[in-house]
């Protein structure tokens, strides 16, 4: 897929993993959405950063817990989004023995729930003419985990 001129839409995107493949797409031309949770400091450094690569970016907060499907709004007139990466995840600090039923359904809803119903979500919304692409991004914790975060 052409990149040049797409809207990109990225999970987690004020910082790590989903800060680099942000400014990876602006750098191959793409416009990008930033989804951030709690980081908006983070969040309005990395849209300067993507500003910097003459691309167009737009900010979208929300928690993928509460709701996935609605932070897809933040694309406002970048609309449509053609690339859904989700990339957002959570990882408490947290062993089996003292995982509390709190963090695990929330790891849950950030970090399998979200990408389902976001990935839902952008295919009802992207028009019928259209190509698009989605990217999930997982943790290499996921083939060896810490012990430290169940």
């Amino acid at each position: 897929m052409e990149l040049r001129g797409v809207t990109a839409f990225v999970t987690g995107a004020a910082n790590r993993v989903g800060k680099a493949i942000a400014l990876g797409l602006a750098g191959a031309g793409a416009d990008v959405v930033l989804h951030f949770h709690s980081s908006a400091v983070a969040a309005e450094a990395t849209a300067d950063e993507v500003r910097s690569l003459g691309v167009s970016v737009a900010l979208a907060s929300g928690d993928l817990a509460a709701d996935p499907a609605a932070v897809l709004d933040g694309a406002g007139s970048l609309a449509p989004v053609r690339v859904l990466v989700n990339s957002a995840a959570v990882f408490p600090d947290d062993r089996i023995g003292d995982v509390s039923p709190e963090a695990w359904n929330r790891t849950l809803a950030v970090n399998l729930t979200a990408p389902v119903f976001l990935t839902q979500a952008f295919a009802r919304r992207l028009p019928d003419d259209l190509e698009g692409a989605v990217v999930n991004v997982t943790d290499w914790r996921t083939l060896r985990p810490y012990r430290d975060h169940f």
